[in-house]
């Protein structure tokens, strides 16, 4: 089973959204066949990350999310979603952001920030990473206009297919990838990622839960 598929995606990503659903539910919700959906609920019950609810009409309980966002990451390693690395002149990440968002808009290319560019969109984090992520509908394009430098800030460029941008945010007049794909991916990046990962899922259960109350 490979959770990076872009089915079997769909589904962890809902799993993570849904603490106790069905499988009908997903489904309907995804738009990914109920075989697919039942076959990645069998894959993660096995390996005890999911489990069988009590009250009737639950079929799935998320009983690990931690976990479940790590073997995410063992399918994903964004490294392998890395097409480039451009050292910039720039010091400063806020200036690197608005000089790729501006190049991309001259070029009419969508991107959408992720990893720590994302975090700090969405939650005040208090580490300062020096380095940019960004999805890019034309990663080798906009590389070739990025002015490089020996600056402190490198920005990553990363595969990505339309998917990546059904949902994005503008958040400080930034493109932004939804906070759910921000946490999946700083888990994806490696151990540096998950704190702050850990930070924002937590923020977002908090607001699933106030939202519930009302």
């Amino acid at each position: 089973m490979n959770l990076a598929a872009p089915q079997s995606f769909k589904v962890v990503t809902y799993l993570l959204t849904h603490d106790e659903t069905t499988q009908l539910a997903i489904s309907e919700e995804t738009g990914v066949s109920l075989h697919r959906v039942h076959d990645v609920v069998k894959y993660l019950r096995d390996v005890a990350i999911l489990r069988e609810g009590s009250r009737q009409g639950a079929r799935v309980i998320l009983s690990d999310p931690v976990r479940l966002l790590d073997t995410i990451s063992l399918h994903r390693p964004l490294s392998k979603l890395v097409t480039d690395s451009v050292r910039l002149e720039l010091t400063n990440v806020v200036e690197a952001e608005r000089l790729f968002a501006n190049i991309s808009k001259k070029q009419k290319l969508l991107y959408a920030f992720t990893c720590f560019s994302g975090l700090n969109k969405y939650i005040e984090y208090y580490i300062n990473y020096p380095a940019i992520h960004v999805y890019s509908t034309n990663p080798e394009r906009i590389v070739k206009t990025l002015p490089s430098g020996r600056g402190t800030v490198t920005v990553n460029t990363l595969q990505a297919d339309l998917s990546q941008f059904e949902q994005v945010k503008n958040v400080k007049g930034l493109s932004v990838v939804p906070a759910l794909q921000v946490v999946i991916d700083l888990f994806c990046l490696g151990a540096e990622g998950r704190d702050g990962a850990m930070k924002l899922y937590e923020s977002l259960k908090q607001v699933r839960k106030q939202r519930a109350k009302r």
